[in-house]
């Protein structure tokens, strides 16, 4: 689980780098030191065939 602390210590590296909290929700960290949230979602989507 992210935490106000992680996320406020979170340093900027080389590479950028991703904190992951639960259900798809995820803090990106930027080589620049720029945090941009992210939430990954899928939809099911469920059709019925038309067939008589």
């Amino acid at each position: 689980m992210l935490t106000d602390s992680k996320i406020r210590s979170a340093k900027n590296l080389e590479k950028s780098y991703r904190l992951t909290d639960a259900l798809g929700l995820y803090l990106t960290i930027s080589t620049h030191g720029a945090k941009r949230w992210y939430f990954r979602c899928s939809a099911i989507l469920i059709t019925r065939s038309s067939r008589h």
